[in-house]
């Protein structure tokens, strides 16, 4: 398994633009002790399989945390955040369907119910000063720079599984809105 994990991220107002090195996993592809003071979102393509082209590409994917010397507690919802890209060699669309963890017992909220992904435009997960991916209900305390296991899910490039940084609410990342304490319609 070959996953990029960003390091020194910066953020425009428009959304997340990648300005980045890459770190090195271990062989299970989780980060080593040393590298998960830098990381921040996690880079990597469907299908997993680096020999077979791309149908979706995902840029600095994170959830975004609290803010610094913080802690989420249990049932508290968080914001996932991404740049998202269709390079299905067909042109054709897909759909981001659904992002879970087991680290949240709540639904996921997803604007629309899902959200389009026209071939090659980046789709940023934020939109109008709030996050479009929303996961509810956190099973147990967390705080910046925990890691969590995530599965995204595509309509046409399949789901994969990838373990996602809890970045802290500040630096770069601080003016990302955060999730709503409470979701609904």
């Amino acid at each position: 398994m070959i996953v990029t994990r960003t390091t020194g991220s910066r953020l425009a107002l428009s959304g997340l633009f990648i300005l980045a090195g890459s770190a090195a996993c271990t062989p299970g592809g989780q980060p080593s002790h040393h590298e998960r003071s830098h990381i921040r979102g996690v880079n990597l393509q469907l299908p997993r399989d680096l020999r077979k082209a791309p149908l979706v590409r995902i840029r600095n994917l994170l959830v975004l945390g609290p803010p610094e010397g913080q802690t989420f507690a249990p049932n508290a919802n968080a914001a996932v955040y991404a740049t998202i890209i269709d390079s299905a060699a067909d042109g054709k669309a897909d759909r981001l369907i659904s992002v879970t963890s087991p680290k949240f017992h709540g639904p996921t909220q997803i604007t629309g119910g899902g959200i389009d992904l026209p071939y090659n435009q980046p789709v940023l997960l934020n939109a109008g000063g709030r996050p479009l991916v929303v996961m509810t209900g956190l099973t147990e305390q967390v705080r910046g720079g925990d890691w969590i296991p995530l599965t995204i899910g595509f309509k046409r490039a399949g789901s994969t599984t990838i373990t996602v940084q809890i970045v802290t609410h500040r630096g770069e990342y601080a003016s990302l809105p955060p999730a709503p304490t409470t979701t609904g319609p």
